[in-house]
């Protein structure tokens, strides 16, 4: 019995001894198991990480290279769209009404423009011209006043005795002769003759070889006087001097009387009425 107890004892020890001998070699044997198994997992995760890295870096070159592929061909794309627009749109701004108008508009402005600078030039050319005509006409007028002839002013007249004769045409021009009577020596008198022309506008050239006669007691004389031109182109009415002529008679024919007759050739005609001459006839004596 004892012998049985013992190796009861002996068997129960050795089968705690085997159960915590093999609870610990299971202990460690599972710990090496899950050792192995966490390197395990450890090198499948370091290689499953390595080559998720691995595959993150080519989707992420892809990517990048597709992004770039992508915005650079987007961007161009874009570029050419935007340019192939903004052709589009020049084409269309030029095929479109819009741009037709403007063309249309432009070439309207320039052609007025073009109008505008074409008057301006005729309206330069066209003051230019009168300018031009302006001074020739000034020219004409001076060239004309340089080859007028200066009217000739009357010389002082005096004398013992004076009067004056005049004309009757019946006309708004007439012929006056102003006489101015002066004693000489040797008991002579000298006869001063002024004639003016009495009109309003008149132009008459030189008239030569007039005729005054003269009569006295002691018969008839003839005289010859000329006369200047006449270049009268205000309408009012003047006397303008045109010629003289001087003679001698005696005291005695002076006393008794002179009739004289200026002809002054006219041969013209004046208010409507012709005149081969004007004759301005009258009586010098003491007594006038």
């Amino acid at each position: 019995m004892k012998n049985v107890k013992k190796i009861s004892a002996v068997l129960l020890a050795v089968s705690l001894m085997l159960s915590l001998g093999g609870c610990e070699m299971l202990n460690r044997l599972d710990d090496k198991l899950l050792e192995e198994d966490e390197s395990s997992l450890v090198g499948e995760y370091y290689v499953s990480s390595q080559e998720t890295a691995s595959e993150g870096q080519g989707t992420e070159a892809d990517q990048n290279a597709s992004g770039e592929t992508d915005v650079s061909g987007a961007g161009g794309a874009e570029e050419t769209d935007a340019v192939s627009d903004n052709s589009n749109g020049e084409s269309s701004a030029t095929d479109s009404p819009e741009g037709e108008e403007s063309d249309s508009n432009a070439s309207s402005q320039a052609s007025s423009e073009d109008s505008s600078k074409v008057g301006e030039e005729s309206s330069k050319a066209t003051e230019e011209s009168s300018k031009t005509t302006e001074e020739s006409s000034k020219a004409g007028d001076e060239s004309s006043k340089a080859e007028k002839a200066p009217r000739v002013q009357a010389p002082r007249l005096s004398g013992d005795y004076m009067g004056e004769i005049l004309s009757e045409t019946e006309t708004a021009m007439d012929l006056k002769v102003i006489w101015a009577a002066k004693g000489g020596t040797a008991g002579s008198e000298q006869i001063t003759l002024q004639f003016f022309v009495c009109s309003y506008s008149l132009g008459i050239s030189e008239r030569y070889d007039n005729e005054l006669v003269v009569t006295t007691i002691s018969g008839e004389e003839t005289y010859y006087f000329d006369t200047y031109e006449v270049d009268k182109e205000e309408d009012t009415y003047e006397e303008i001097y045109v010629g003289s002529l001087s003679f001698t008679v005696s005291e005695a024919e002076f006393a008794s009387g002179i009739d004289i007759a200026a002809h002054w050739n006219f041969w013209g005609s004046y208010s409507d009425k012709e005149l081969e001459e004007v004759v301005a006839e009258g009586r010098i004596a003491p007594s006038n």
